[in-house]
C-alpha cells in the first residue's frame, strides 16, 4: 500500500473529510485529493504533521521511527519561548505537528495577546498573527475534545474579535461558552460595553458577579467549618463578618 492509500485508509478511520484533514493540515483539499488518487505525494515537510494528524507513528506512513511526541513538542516548545524571535519559531513548531492539542492550546493565548498588541502597536504582521490566531483556534474548536481547550479557545477568539471591534463575531464565541464557565460572563459584558449597550454591561457584570459569590460563599463556608473543627471560632466568626460585609457592599 502506497503512502498515498495510506492517508486515505487513516483519514477514513478517523472519520475526517478530506476538507477537514486539509485544515488541520494547512492546507487545500485539493492536495489531499492529489495524495490519496496517487497524483502527488506529500512533501517531507508533511510527514511530521501527517504523523501528528493520525495519531500514528511516522513507521505506519514511511517505516522510520519516530519518538515521543509529546516529549518532542513540549522540547520545542520550550525552545520556541527561550529565544527572541518567538512568533516565528512557534510557527515552526506548530506547522509540524499541526494537531497536536496541548501545543494548540498553549499556544491560542500568546496567539491572541500578540495579535491585539500588534493590532494596537498597527505593526506590519498584525494581520498574518490574527489570522494564525483564528486559524489555531478554530482547529481547537472543531476537532479538540476538551470542553475546557475549547472554551478557552472560544474566549481567545472573543477577546480578540472584540479588540477588532468585531462585534457580532465577538458574541457569537462568547455565547457559545459554556456559562458555567465564568469568564464567559466577563467577555459578554465587555463585548455589550464596547458596542454601546450599557444596560446588557450592567446586567452581564451582575451575572458575572452572581457567579464569582457563588463560589466566593461557598469557599468561606468551607474555611468557616475548617476554623471550627479547630475549635478556632473567632476566626470562623471573622470569615462569616467578611462575606457579610461583602455582600452588603454589592
Amino acid at each position: 500500500m502506497d503512502i498515498g492509500q495510506t492517508i486515505k485508509r487513516l483519514r477514513k478511520e478517523r472519520n475526517f473529510t478530506q476538507e477537514e484533514l486539509a485544515e488541520q493540515l494547512n492546507i487545500t483539499a485539493q492536495a489531499v485529493s492529489k495524495w490519496e488518487n496517487g497524483v502527488a505525494a506529500p512533501d517531507i515537510s508533511q510527514l511530521a504533521p501527517l504523523v501528528s494528524v493520525f495519531g500514528v507513528s511516522a513507521d505506519a506512513l514511511l517505516g522510520i521511527d519516530n519518538t515521543s511526541e509529546d516529549a518532542e513538542v513540549k522540547r520545542l516548545y520550550d525552545e520556541a519561548f527561550a529565544g527572541t524571535e518567538v512568533y516565528d519559531a512557534l510557527e515552526v513548531v506548530l506547522r509540524q505537528f499541526p494537531n497536536n492539542f496541548w501545543l494548540l492550546d498553549n499556544s491560542v493565548g500568546y496567539l491572541c495577546n500578540l495579535a491585539q498588541d500588534y493590532y494596537t502597536e498597527n505593526h506590519p504582521r498584525a494581520a498574518e498573527v490574527f489570522d494564525e490566531c483564528t486559524r489555531v483556534a478554530n482547529v481547537i474548536i472543531n476537532f479538540d475534545r476538551n470542553a475546557g481547550h475549547v472554551a478557552r479557545a472560544r474566549f481567545c477568539l472573543a477577546d480578540l474579535h472584540l479588540t477588532y471591534k468585531q462585534f457580532g463575531k465577538a458574541a457569537e464565541h462568547a455565547n457559545a461558552i459554556p456559562k458555567v464557565w465564568n469568564p464567559a460572563h466577563s467577555m459578554l459584558a465587555q463585548i455589550k460595553q464596547a458596542s454601546g449597550d450599557l444596560d446588557g454591561a450592567i446586567e452581564g457584570y451582575r451575572n458575572w458577579l452572581r457567579y464569582i459569590l457563588n463560589d466566593f460563599d461557598n469557599a468561606v463556608k468551607l474555611l468557616g467549618g475548617a476554623y471550627r473543627e479547630k475549635g478556632q471560632y473567632e476566626d470562623e466568626k471573622r470569615v462569616y463578618d467578611a462575606l457579610k460585609g461583602v455582600c452588603d457592599a454589592l
